[in-house]
Protein backbone atom coordinates (compact mmCIF):
# COMPACT_ATOMS: atom_id res chain seq x y z
CA UNK A 1 0.00 0.00 0.00
CA UNK A 2 1.44 3.33 -1.01
CA UNK A 3 0.48 6.25 1.16
CA UNK A 4 1.92 8.87 -1.16
CA UNK A 5 3.59 10.42 1.88
CA UNK A 6 0.36 12.09 3.01
CA UNK A 7 -0.94 9.39 5.31
CA UNK A 8 0.46 10.32 8.72
CA UNK A 9 -0.95 7.24 10.46
CA UNK A 10 0.64 4.92 7.88
CA UNK A 11 3.97 6.74 8.08
CA UNK A 12 4.02 6.68 11.88
CA UNK A 13 2.66 3.16 12.51
CA UNK A 14 3.59 1.05 9.47
CA UNK A 15 5.76 -1.26 11.59
CA UNK A 16 3.77 -1.08 14.82
CA UNK A 17 1.94 -3.90 16.55
CA UNK A 18 -1.76 -4.25 15.72
CA UNK A 19 -3.05 -3.01 19.13
CA UNK A 20 -1.06 0.23 18.79
CA UNK A 21 -2.38 0.80 15.28
CA UNK A 22 -5.96 0.13 16.39
CA UNK A 23 -5.53 2.65 19.22
CA UNK A 24 -4.14 5.27 16.81
CA UNK A 25 -7.07 4.72 14.43
CA UNK A 26 -9.48 5.17 17.36
CA UNK A 27 -7.76 8.45 18.33
CA UNK A 28 -8.00 9.73 14.74
CA UNK A 29 -11.66 8.74 14.60
CA UNK A 30 -12.39 10.62 17.84
CA UNK A 31 -10.60 13.73 16.54
CA UNK A 32 -12.64 13.55 13.33
CA UNK A 33 -15.90 13.12 15.27
CA UNK A 34 -15.05 16.17 17.39
CA UNK A 35 -14.54 18.22 14.22
CA UNK A 36 -17.79 16.86 12.80
CA UNK A 37 -19.64 17.80 16.01
CA UNK A 38 -18.22 21.34 15.76
CA UNK A 39 -19.56 21.64 12.20
CA UNK A 40 -22.98 20.45 13.37
CA UNK A 41 -22.97 23.04 16.18
CA UNK A 42 -22.13 25.76 13.66
CA UNK A 43 -24.94 24.66 11.37
CA UNK A 44 -27.35 24.75 14.30
CA UNK A 45 -26.12 28.19 15.39
CA UNK A 46 -26.56 29.59 11.88
CA UNK A 47 -30.18 28.49 11.87
CA UNK A 48 -31.02 30.48 15.00
CA UNK A 49 -34.57 31.91 14.85
CA UNK A 50 -35.82 35.49 15.41
CA UNK A 51 -36.87 36.13 19.05
CA UNK A 52 -33.28 36.38 20.32
CA UNK A 53 -31.78 39.68 21.42
CA UNK A 54 -29.97 41.57 18.65
CA UNK A 55 -26.76 41.78 20.69
CA UNK A 56 -26.68 38.01 21.21
CA UNK A 57 -27.28 37.44 17.51
CA UNK A 58 -24.60 39.94 16.53
CA UNK A 59 -22.07 38.42 18.92
CA UNK A 60 -22.95 34.90 17.90
CA UNK A 61 -22.90 35.85 14.23
CA UNK A 62 -19.39 37.29 14.36
CA UNK A 63 -18.13 34.32 16.38
CA UNK A 64 -19.93 31.89 14.08
CA UNK A 65 -18.61 33.67 10.98
CA UNK A 66 -15.03 33.30 12.21
CA UNK A 67 -15.60 29.64 13.05
CA UNK A 68 -17.36 29.06 9.74
CA UNK A 69 -14.45 30.58 7.83
CA UNK A 70 -12.05 28.33 9.69
CA UNK A 71 -14.27 25.31 9.06
CA UNK A 72 -14.60 26.03 5.34
CA UNK A 73 -10.82 26.35 5.12
CA UNK A 74 -10.32 23.04 6.92
CA UNK A 75 -13.12 21.16 5.13
CA UNK A 76 -10.87 19.56 2.46
CA UNK A 77 -8.53 18.40 5.23
CA UNK A 78 -11.48 16.96 7.15
CA UNK A 79 -12.74 15.13 4.08
CA UNK A 80 -9.27 13.66 3.47
CA UNK A 81 -9.02 12.70 7.16
CA UNK A 82 -12.40 10.97 6.88
CA UNK A 83 -11.28 9.08 3.77
CA UNK A 84 -8.10 7.90 5.50
CA UNK A 85 -9.95 6.95 8.68
CA UNK A 86 -12.40 4.88 6.63
CA UNK A 87 -9.50 3.22 4.81
CA UNK A 88 -7.64 2.46 8.05
CA UNK A 89 -10.79 1.18 9.74
CA UNK A 90 -11.54 -1.17 6.83
CA UNK A 91 -7.98 -2.52 6.78
CA UNK A 92 -7.92 -2.92 10.57
CA UNK A 93 -11.30 -4.68 10.56
CA UNK A 94 -10.13 -7.10 7.89
CA UNK A 95 -6.92 -7.77 9.80
CA UNK A 96 -8.83 -8.31 13.02
CA UNK A 97 -11.07 -10.84 11.29
CA UNK A 98 -7.99 -12.78 10.14
CA UNK A 99 -6.40 -12.53 13.59
CA UNK A 100 -9.54 -13.97 15.17
CA UNK A 101 -9.98 -16.64 12.50
CA UNK A 102 -6.43 -17.98 12.88
CA UNK A 103 -6.27 -17.20 16.62
CA UNK A 104 -3.04 -15.30 16.07
CA UNK A 105 -3.29 -13.61 19.46
CA UNK A 106 -3.43 -17.03 21.15
CA UNK A 107 -0.59 -18.27 18.95
CA UNK A 108 1.58 -15.28 19.79
CA UNK A 109 1.07 -15.81 23.52
CA UNK A 110 1.75 -19.55 23.21
CA UNK A 111 4.90 -19.00 21.14
CA UNK A 112 6.18 -16.45 23.65
CA UNK A 113 5.65 -18.88 26.51
CA UNK A 114 7.50 -21.61 24.63
CA UNK A 115 10.39 -19.29 23.80
CA UNK A 116 10.65 -18.09 27.40
CA UNK A 117 10.20 -21.60 28.86
CA UNK A 118 7.14 -20.38 30.78
CA UNK A 119 4.59 -22.93 31.99
CA UNK A 120 1.55 -23.56 29.79
CA UNK A 121 -2.01 -23.58 31.15
CA UNK A 122 -2.66 -26.98 29.58
CA UNK A 123 -0.69 -29.62 27.67
CA UNK A 124 0.68 -28.50 24.31
CA UNK A 125 -1.25 -31.14 22.36
CA UNK A 126 -4.49 -29.89 23.86
CA UNK A 127 -3.62 -26.32 22.83
CA UNK A 128 -2.73 -27.50 19.32
CA UNK A 129 -6.10 -29.23 19.00
CA UNK A 130 -7.81 -25.81 19.10
CA UNK A 131 -5.83 -24.55 16.08
CA UNK A 132 -7.15 -25.00 12.55
CA UNK A 133 -4.22 -23.96 10.34
CA UNK A 134 -1.67 -26.74 9.69
CA UNK A 135 1.14 -24.22 9.15
CA UNK A 136 0.45 -22.62 12.53
CA UNK A 137 0.43 -26.03 14.20
CA UNK A 138 3.71 -26.99 12.56
CA UNK A 139 5.29 -23.67 13.55
CA UNK A 140 4.32 -24.16 17.21
CA UNK A 141 5.67 -27.72 17.15
CA UNK A 142 8.94 -26.48 15.62
CA UNK A 143 9.29 -23.73 18.21
CA UNK A 144 8.61 -26.22 20.98
CA UNK A 145 11.10 -28.69 19.49
CA UNK A 146 13.82 -26.06 19.09
CA UNK A 147 13.30 -24.71 22.61
CA UNK A 148 13.23 -28.12 24.28
CA UNK A 149 16.41 -28.87 26.23
CA UNK A 150 16.03 -32.65 26.42
CA UNK A 151 14.53 -34.18 23.33
CA UNK A 152 13.74 -37.86 23.58
CA UNK A 153 14.06 -40.36 20.75
CA UNK A 154 10.27 -40.39 20.52
CA UNK A 155 10.30 -36.61 20.11
CA UNK A 156 12.93 -36.80 17.37
CA UNK A 157 10.98 -39.55 15.59
CA UNK A 158 7.77 -37.53 15.85
CA UNK A 159 9.55 -34.48 14.42
CA UNK A 160 10.99 -36.52 11.53
CA UNK A 161 7.52 -37.92 10.85
CA UNK A 162 6.04 -34.42 10.72
CA UNK A 163 8.78 -33.14 8.43
CA UNK A 164 8.51 -36.04 6.01
CA UNK A 165 4.72 -35.73 5.83
CA UNK A 166 4.84 -31.97 5.32
CA UNK A 167 7.25 -32.42 2.37
CA UNK A 168 4.99 -35.01 0.78
CA UNK A 169 1.98 -32.70 1.04
CA UNK A 170 0.18 -34.75 3.69
CA UNK A 171 -1.22 -32.94 6.67
CA UNK A 172 -0.10 -35.09 9.58
CA UNK A 173 -1.11 -32.47 12.10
Amino acid sequence: MSSGGTDKLWTKHKGSAFPLVAEAIQEDLEAYRNSEDEIKRLKHAMGMEGNEADAAISSLFSDTTAKLGSTVTSLPQLLEAKRLIDLHTNVATTLLDHIKQRKLDVLFELEQKLLQHSPLEMPLLQLLADLNNPEDILRVILINYLCEENISKVGRDFFKFLCSNSRSGKHAV
